[in-house]
């Protein structure tokens, strides 16, 4: 079971002319040159195994790696395969970083009639597997604003929202901040509710670029959610959220693309966020969606702040038992990698633990199964101070492999 972290920030922009001045993102270089003379799959799964791996930083949840400068020449495109915590990728550059091919993090599309999820980008999150019978359901999305899985809708899956809702949802389900700290990408769409349907889409990725020097990006730069089929008049699923691209330097240039687009779907996938913050920022193309800027923070700021509001699951009552989850869970859906195991078919205690959240903000814990419905319930009101507080909820979980989430926000005025 996953125990997923959410984060919310309360950034003050301030906004000043001023000359430019000399940033340092803080790589020491340990990585390297990052130079792809061809196609490349960068393996995040390797992350600390050496000079280039990078390293997996699980309190940040983030592969960072360090490098010397970064050079993407044209015709050249960089994806990546999956870290097994699904975390998103940090470049830190103490020189140059120079895009002319294409770096790519999409959600993966329709799986059509694969009994598993899609896989979101990394540092997004899964869609919803296809149904395939009664006996076999399909799923919603992953994610803080994974999409529904239900018989409303014309049984439609409903595309996941990050940045922007996704198509057919009804309730606010965005999620993250303008700055996009901490780094987290876009959410899975849910599988439509028919023998029609096929795989939903997952959430696109997440990746911060930041250099000492110059940012010169006329290539692409892509993070989009997977799209799923939506012709010939079936019951279709729901795309994936994009996801979050962050670009920090000292001078930011060129004309190529910023693209963190919603999959397709007959509920199709919000958009994503993008972010870029340099000293001099003069790209051509506006970003999809449309990039918010800034002059970068004194240092910059490449992780969260230690006082940013977190929610986290550290412990489920099994049957009057406390069972603890990892620190570092991994949200498996195989055997035997599960985190925890849940041998019973009672509603289960949640307990959810709160730092920097006000105590009048809504914990809602949100059980996404492999197959079947999501559960979705409102946890207690949160009891302790502000700086450290906790909460529980009572659930019952469904049956099968099941991924447990928590998120934090403020109450609706």
């Amino acid at each position: 079971m996953k125990s997923w972290k959410s984060y919310a920030l309360s950034v003050l922009l301030l906004w000043a002319g001023g000359a430019n001045a000399q940033i340092d993102v803080g790589s020491d270089g340990s990585d390297g040159a990052f130079e792809p003379i061809s196609n490349t799959v960068v393996d995040l799964s390797l992350a600390g195994t050496g000079p280039g791996s990078g390293v997996y930083d699980a309190a940040e949840w983030a592969v960072v790696f360090n490098y010397t400068s970064v050079t993407i020449p044209a015709g050249v495109t960089v994806t990546f395969k999956h870290h097994p915590s699904g975390a998103p990728v940090v470049w830190l550059a103490s020189g140059d970083v120079t895009i002319t091919g294409a770096v790519t993090l999409d959600g993966e599309g329709d799986t059509g009639a694969a009994a598993r999820a899609p896989i979101g980008g990394p540092g997004g999150f899964r869609g919803g597997r296809a149904f395939l019978s009664l006996e076999s359901e399909g799923a919603g999305g992953h994610g803080p604003g994974g999409g529904s899985y239900s018989t409303a809708n014309l049984h439609h899956g409903v595309g996941g929202s990050y940045g922007t809702l996704g198509g057919l949802v009804t309730t606010e389900m965005t999620y993250g901040n303008e700055k996009i700290v901490p780094l987290i990408g876009g959410s899975g769409g849910a599988a439509g509710r028919t023998n029609a349907a096929r795989g939903s889409g997952a959430g696109g990725g997440a990746i911060l670029i930041a250099a000492n020097n110059t940012i010169t990006l006329t290539g692409t730069l892509r993070a989009d959610g997977g799209g799923t089929r939506t012709c010939c008049g079936g019951f279709f699923s729901g795309g994936g959220s994009g996801g979050g691209l962050r670009l920090v330097a000292d001078v930011i240039t060129g004309g190529g693309a910023l693209l963190a687009r919603g999959g397709a779907g007959v509920g199709a996938g919000g958009k994503g966020r993008i972010r870029v913050e340099g000293n001099t920022i003069a790209l051509t193309h506006p970003g999809d969606p449309a990039y918010t800027q800034d002059f970068p923070d004194v240092p910059p700021m490449i992780f969260p702040p230690a006082a940013s509001a977190m929610v986290t699951v550290t412990m489920l009552t099994i049957g009057g038992v406390d069972v603890a989850i990892p620190v570092d869970p991994s949200a498996s859906f195989d055997f035997p990698s599960q985190d925890v195991n849940v041998d019973t078919v009672d509603p289960v205690t949640v307990h959810v633990s709160a730092t920097d959240v006000p105590l009048d903000w809504v914990v809602e814990v949100r059980a996404v199964a492999k197959s079947g419905d999501a559960v979705t319930v409102v946890a207690d009101a949160l009891a302790g101070t502000e700086a450290s507080s906790a909460t529980t909820a009572l659930i019952t979980l469904p049956r099968g492999f099941t991924a447990i989430q928590a998120r934090a926000a403020a109450p609706l005025p």
